[in-house]
C-alpha cells in the first residue's frame, strides 16, 4: 500500500498530538527521574527533596516554593500540606501568584486546598472544567479534588474517560490513563452523585469488561461491584469466563461475588 506525504504527515501529527496530551504538565516529578524513583518504587517527598539539596525543616521548604527548579517548587507545595502546615498558607499564596508552570499551580492549589483554603478549591474546580485545560492537568485537578472529597468534578472526570475510550487504541498510554480515570471510582467513596451520573459510571465500567489491558479489566470488575446493577451480574460473568488472565480471573470473581451478595 502506498502512503502519500500528505497522509504520511497527518498520520506524524496525530501520534505527536496524541503524544503531547499524555505529557505530564511543567513541575510534575518525573518518575522516570532517579531523584523520583528507586528500584521501581517512587521515593517519598522528603527523600525528593533532599536529593535535590532542600532541607527538611519547615523555613527551608517554604524558601524552596520559590527554588528556581519548578520539580522542587511543587514538592515544596506538597510536603507543606502533608505536615499540615497553616502557617505556610501565605508563603504558598504569595508563591502561586508568581507561579507560571502548570503542574507546579496544581500542586500549589493542591496544597492550598488541603489546608482549608478556598482559593485552592476554586483554583481545581477551573482546571476541571476549563476546556482548554491539558488532558494530563485536568486529571491531576480532578484527582486532587476526589482525594478532597469534593465531587464537583465528575462530570469532568466521565468526560475525560469517554474521550479516552474514543482515542484510537494505539494512543500512547491509552488504557494506563483510562485505567487511573477509572480506579477512582474504585478506590475512593463518592455520596453525592446523580442517578444519570452513576449509570454512566456503570456503562464505561461494562465497556471497560473487554479492554485491551488486563489492568482496566480488572478495575472496571471492581467499579462494577459498588455500582452495578442486577443487569451487570451476567456481563460481569461473561467477562470472567473469558478472561485469561491469571491474576485477574480470581479478582474478578471475588468482585462478582460482591455485586451479587448485593441483589441477594
Amino acid at each position: 500500500m502506498k502512503i502519500s506525504f500528505l497522509s504520511l504527515g497527518i498520520f506524524l501529527a496525530v501520534g505527536l498530538q496524541a503524544q503531547s496530551d499524555y505529557m505530564e504538565p511543567e513541575g510534575t516529578p518525573d518518575l522516570g527521574d532517579p531523584c523520583c524513583i528507586a528500584d521501581g518504587i517512587p521515593r517519598t517527598t522528603e527523600q525528593m527533596l533532599e536529593r535535590r539539596g532542600i532541607q527538611l525543616t519547615v523555613q527551608a521548604v517554604v524558601n524552596a516554593l520559590l527554588d528556581p527548579r519548578q520539580v522542587v517548587r511543587s514538592l515544596a507545595a506538597a510536603k507543606l500540606a502533608q505536615d499540615k502546615e497553616k502557617d505556610a498558607i501565605p508563603a504558598i499564596v504569595e508563591a502561586f501568584s508568581r507561579e507560571t508552570a502548570a503542574g507546579t499551580r496544581e500542586f500549589m492549589a493542591d496544597a492550598l486546598a488541603s489546608l482549608g483554603e478556598a482559593q485552592g478549591f476554586e483554583t481545581l474546580r477551573g482546571m476541571c472544567s476549563a476546556g482548554d485545560s491539558p488532558r494530563m492537568l485536568k486529571l491531576a485537578a480532578v484527582r486532587s479534588l476526589i482525594r478532597l472529597h469534593d465531587e464537583s468534578c465528575v462530570d469532568s472526570l466521565l468526560g475525560l474517560m469517554h474521550a479516552e475510550e474514543s482515542s484510537p487504541p494505539w494512543t500512547p498510554a491509552r488504557d494506563s490513563t483510562l485505567n487511573a480515570e477509572l480506579s477512582e471510582f474504585s478506590v475512593y467513596q463518592f455520596h453525592q452523585l446523580s442517578e444519570s451520573q452513576v449509570n454512566e459510571i456503570r456503562n464505561i465500567a461494562a465497556r471497560c469488561l473487554a479492554g485491551r489491558s488486563a489492568e482496566v479489566r480488572l478495575t472496571a470488575a471492581r467499579v462494577l461491584a459498588k455500582f452495578g446493577d442486577a443487569a451487570s451480574i451476567p456481563l460481569l460473568r461473561k467477562a470472567i469466563d473469558a478472561e485469561q488472565d491469571s491474576f485477574n480471573r480470581p479478582r474478578m470473581l471475588d468482585a462478582l461475588t460482591a455485586l451479587q451478595d448485593k441483589y441477594n
